[in-house]
């Protein structure tokens, strides 16, 4: 059913296009509470949700506890594969969720959740109501 590439841990940061450098690497679903370190895919996840409603660059840079550098990247990142768009508000870029990044927040939930039953202790999901299709 599932292509072996996508349930590989290492495989999944990879398609996600950016240097396992930049967020610190660990596996998916990595808790942020129990480790300092959050996976690209959680990152990810984490600003599509902060998204939803529309944001500043800069606030996404601090309720994501991210540098300058690395917002920057993971937007434009979010911007090309169309998970988020940039909108122009009163001469203020806001970038706002797309269908296709509320489509991801739902499958990062299932990925999380089938990884979940093999670890426990290690994957965190997010809350249902942060992930139901609008």
């Amino acid at each position: 059913m599932y292509d072996s590439k996508f349930l590989n841990l290492h495989s999944i940061q990879l398609y996600s296009g950016l240097d396992k450098s930049e967020s610190g690497g660990g596996a998916i679903g990595v808790n942020p509470s129990t480790s300092k370190r959050r996976d690209k895919l959680y990152i990810i996840a984490e600003i599509v949700e902060l998204a939803r409603d529309g944001i500043l660059k800069t606030h996404v840079m601090y309720r994501a506890n991210l540098s300058y550098t690395q917002t920057k990247d993971y937007l434009k990142f979010m911007l090309k594969n169309k998970l988020i768009e940039k909108i122009l508000i009163n001469d203020k870029d806001i970038y706002k969720t797309t269908k296709k990044g509320i489509d991801f927040l739902q499958q990062y939930r299932d990925i999380t959740e089938l990884i979940r039953t093999h670890d426990e202790n290690t994957t965190t999901i997010p809350p249902e109501h942060l992930l139901t299709k609008k």
